[in-house]
């Protein structure tokens, strides 16, 4: 949760794209993504020039979902992906790697992604990253208490990720 917070206040709040701007794939899914996720409110802020938002609960224990969205040339290999999540568990103390694998996007078949699932000092992190038509989108969060675990992790996947499914686990082996 400090890491969050830390990074939340570097952040500028700015509004929603006007109704009247040219909306490209980034803009798009930015202006698809719920009020509401696992009952927490949505809350809009850019980290260096990159769009994220941010959801948030009333209470200290509430889970903090961020997402960001980043325009990209050319896809990622699986292995960075991997990295990008790995690093967000590490910023935040890692003790125990849960799980790490791929899921679908049912929106593009040939999307690339990674999920880890980590234990760490603050907390349980989950990382979704997802590339497909050219923009990467990256899901981290905070979870506090067991019961927010599964609800957090549905509403993600159902609500920010169009549905998608755990595809395979992987090994260590096949993501270092």
């Amino acid at each position: 949760m400090t890491l969050l917070l830390a990074l939340l206040s570097a952040f500028v709040l700015t509004p929603m794209p006007g109704a009247g701007e040219a909306v490209g794939p980034t803009e798009a899914r930015m202006t698809a993504l719920p009020g509401q996720l696992a009952g927490l409110e949505r809350t809009r802020a850019h980290h260096r020039n990159d769009p994220l938002f941010v959801y948030l609960g009333r209470s200290n224990l509430s889970p903090i979902v961020a997402v960001a969205f980043a325009d990209v040339a050319k896809p990622s290999e699986w292995r960075n992906l991997a990295r990008v999540g790995r690093g967000e568990a590490e910023r935040a103390g890692l003790i125990e790697t849960l799980f790490e694998g791929k899921f679908n996007v049912p929106a593009d078949p040939d999307a690339r992604t990674y999920f880890g699932d980590y234990l760490t000092k603050d907390g349980v992190k989950q990382v979704w990253v997802a590339e497909y038509g050219g923009v990467r989108t990256t899901v981290v969060a905070s979870i506090y208490t067991a019961d927010d675990r599964r609800r957090v992790f549905d509403a993600i996947r159902r609500q920010l990720l169009g549905g998608a499914e755990m595809t395979a686990q992987v090994t260590p082996a096949e993501a270092n």
